[in-house]
């Protein structure tokens, strides 16, 4: 299943043929939504992990390492339900 936001781009007849030649499902989503987007609470759980590194990674390599880590630890115990802000 897919989720996009509904950008032009991604909603060109080119893309959409290819989504669907493919078999690949796309979720109804209200363009111009960011605030009920579920990956928007991901980028920003990582973005502030990524902050609180002291210090940041110091090239490519040591950023794969720490999205690695992320994402192991992120699936082996997710989040109950997203932040209230």
């Amino acid at each position: 299943m897919l989720q996009h936001d509904n950008a032009r781009p991604h909603v060109t007849r080119i893309c959409t043929q290819f989504l669907e030649a493919e078999n690949i499902p796309v979720l109804a989503w209200p363009a111009y939504s960011p605030d009920m987007s579920p990956i928007e609470y991901v980028w920003d759980a990582l973005d502030r992990r990524i902050r609180q590194r002291v210090p940041g990674p110091a090239n490519i390599q040591q950023l794969f390492f720490f999205l690695f880590f992320f994402f192991t630890d992120w699936f082996s115990d997710p989040p109950r339900s997203p932040p209230i802000q």
